[in-house]
């Protein structure tokens, strides 16, 4: 008989942006087992227009593996690769809760922000992504689910086997943020310009990312969101997981070598897209790694040789635990 597995996360190849399945197996969850979304990728379909690296929309690969409900589903900070995705999601499957760093009243504060006001593409992006979140608090909550702000230091048992521990972001950053937020939309109110703040909350959304600590038969998980190489105020014991989804998409500000030393990963998954948009899965976060004798796998195809050599077109990467409490990693074909 084929050993089952109790626990399966899935980083789903979205392209440019993060997507991630958790399914943990718990006779007192719904239909046997606890399922939990770690944002959803793009909302933007040109994303998608090309998938001969194996690209799929976070909705489609859901389906495909037959996920019936979704328990919680968490948005680690708001940027169009990683939120905009979510409104598809949220309306498919209805989520019981929704996760995310900021104080709940927030949302009720936001007004849709035009498109066409904003400075540049980025602001564009921000813009639709701000928009978007809005509506997936409203969405959550009118079909009945729950929204709430994890806070640093907290700790969840959600299933039977699955922990989680929450090491950021810091209380001062989600208050920092939290204070641009409110600038941004009392500047709205007034019709005030509303540009420079913009930049600035964009420019600090990243470090305010939910680092999220999972723990699940004695393995563990360290995914950090977008969180980059200085916002990291955990203790070294803390941070120490055997899967490492490298923050910010492997760019060069996404980790240096105390932090590896912290972390001392023995898989790490790169969420890069083929296109390396903004620099990601830096050749020199990949060496770093690999020198450390870390093993990499990557959501996409990015060209970064010899790292990727003889990478083939796949639609994610699933670590799976299974019942004998042994760890397999591969990729989804």
């Amino acid at each position: 008989m084929e050993e089952q597995w109790i626990f399966r996360v899935s980083f789903i190849n979205v392209g440019n942006g993060d997507a991630i399945l958790l399914q943990a197996k718990d006779e007192n969850c719904q239909g046997g087992c606890f399922v939990m979304v770690v944002d959803a990728g793009s909302g933007e379909r040109e994303e998608y227009e090309n998938s001969t690296t194996g690209r799929v929309r976070a909705l489609d690969f859901l389906e495909r593996e037959d996920v019936d409900h979704i328990d919680v589903l968490v948005n680690t900070h708001i940027h169009e690769d990683h939120t905009c995705g979510m409104e598809e999601v949220a309306a498919r499957w209805k989520p019981a809760t929704f996760w995310q760093p900021f104080p709940v009243e927030l949302f009720r504060m936001m007004k849709p922000l035009e498109a066409a006001g904003a400075v540049c593409e980025s602001g564009r992006k921000f813009r639709a992504a701000l928009n978007s979140y809005q509506r997936l608090c409203t969405q959550v909550l009118d079909a009945g689910g729950e929204v709430k702000q994890l806070v640093w230091q907290e700790e969840i048992r959600v299933a039977e086997r699955l922990h989680i521990k929450v090491l950021g972001p810091t209380l001062e950053a989600v208050k920092g943020q939290t204070e641009r937020f409110r600038r941004l939309y009392e500047a709205c109110k007034s019709g005030e310009e509303t540009k420079e703040i913009e930049r600035e909350l964009d420019a600090e959304m990243n470090d305010t990312s939910l680092i999220l600590y999972l723990e699940c038969a004695g393995h563990t998980f360290l995914l950090p969101g977008d969180t980059q190489r200085s916002v990291y105020k955990c203790s070294k014991e803390k941070l120490k997981a055997e899967v490492f989804k490298v923050g910010h998409h492997g760019q060069e500000n996404s980790m240096d070598k105390e932090l590896l030393e912290a972390v001392a990963p023995r898989c790490a998954i790169i969420c890069a897209s083929s296109d390396r948009r903004y620099e990601s899965a830096a050749p020199q976060i990949l060496e770093m790694l690999n020198q450390f004798g870390t093993r990499l796998y990557f959501t996409d195809v990015p060209n970064v040789p010899p790292f990727t050599d003889k990478l083939k077109p796949h639609c994610g990467v699933c670590v799976e635990i299974m019942q004998n409490g042994s760890m397999s990693v591969k990729y989804l074909l």
